[in-house]
């Protein structure tokens, strides 16, 4: 069968691994600030160039009637994605490819204490934008002290809506990747924000978004650091079979 580019977009926030695992004291910790546990997160992560991967993905999205799709995704550094699936599916837009440097230029990083999360001792870290213009109000942002990965991503958009990105790892040829990615969004109780019904609707007004919903990646069969093609992430780039 035939695989074929799909018009999709995926939540974001993806894209996090590491090759090492380090050795957390407290003495450390203390000595560490948001800024530099960011920028240990992207130095470990850059030391995957490129990977391929297989996902599965389930969404259970207000308003919307998402079939389960299956997918090829590929990846390069800095930040170059291609999607190929059998059929074509439309997810909603949360976000874009998240990528350390990205968060370091738009947002200030606080350590502002530490959390436990299936046994794993994390940092806790509170990103504020520097540019009022950026999308989300703010991050918490909760980092794998032993492992430096993400293991929770908690956004607050200009909208009300709240989205939190959870993230489960595996050891993939020494480099932690993600194995399951599970992405829900919710906002306070009804407001005035709720798409109006059909008789009150207004001619040209805006499609509001889904208020709530959850999509979980599954993700398989990495191949990683293969030297993959420029040209495969250029726009209009051919099938693969």
């Amino acid at each position: 069968m035939k695989l074929r580019r799909s018009d999709i977009a995926l939540p974001s926030v993806v894209l996090f691994g590491a090759a090492l695992l380090l050795c957390a004291s407290e003495s450390m910790a203390q000595s560490r600030n948001g800024e530099s546990i960011l920028r240990e997160v992207e130095k470990r992560f850059s030391l995957v160039q490129d990977f391929t991967a297989t996902l599965d993905v389930v969404a259970d999205i207000e308003r919307l009637n998402v079939p389960p799709m299956h997918a090829r995704m590929y990846f390069k550094q800095p930040d170059k994605v291609h999607f190929e699936s059998e059929g074509t599916a439309i997810l909603p837009k949360e976000g874009v490819m998240l990528s350390i440097a990205r968060l370091t230029a738009k947002f200030t990083a606080e350590l502002i204490g530490s959390e436990e999360f299936d046994g794993h001792h994390c940092y806790k870290l509170n990103l504020k934008p520097k540019d009022e213009k950026t999308a989300a109000h703010g991050m918490i942002v909760f980092v794998d002290s032993a492992r430096l990965t993400p293991v929770r991503i908690v956004s607050s958009l200009p909208d009300g809506r709240t989205v939190t990105a959870a993230f489960e790892v595996a050891d993939v040829a020494g480099h932690w990747m993600p194995s399951m990615l599970t992405v829900t969004f919710a906002t306070q109780a009804a407001d005035s924000s709720d798409v109006l019904p059909p008789e009150q609707e207004v001619p040209g007004s805006r499609r509001q978004p889904p208020r709530k919903g959850s999509v979980t990646i599954r993700y398989s069969d990495y191949t990683i650091n293969t030297g993959l093609s420029d040209a495969l992430f250029e726009k209009g780039a051919g099938t693969r079979k």
